[in-house]
């Protein structure tokens, strides 16, 4: 058996010294990749106009159906003896 020496400047301080070339002695730490925060689109004017209708039509059925519910609680109440 031959027995082959070699001399290679190393950081001793991170790989092992029984075999210099192959792997580092520990684990590299991992970086976090930050994940994209998704950005909010900004509506278009003409968009924003039919989302805003639609917003007062369901506030004006809200307001009818709450109106409904009080009169027919009205007149039940009102019947009472």
């Amino acid at each position: 058996m031959f027995q082959i020496v070699l001399d290679i400047q190393h950081r001793a301080e991170d790989y092992d010294n029984c075999n210099a070339l192959v792997l580092p002695s520990q684990k590299r730490k991992t970086k976090n990749i930050d994940k994209k925060v998704a950005t909010t689109r900004l509506l278009s004017k003409k968009r924003r106009k039919q989302l805003e209708k639609v917003v007062e039509r369901k506030k004006k059925k809200l307001q009818v159906f709450k109106t409904y519910v009080l009169y027919k609680h009205n007149i039940k109440s009102s019947f009472k003896i």
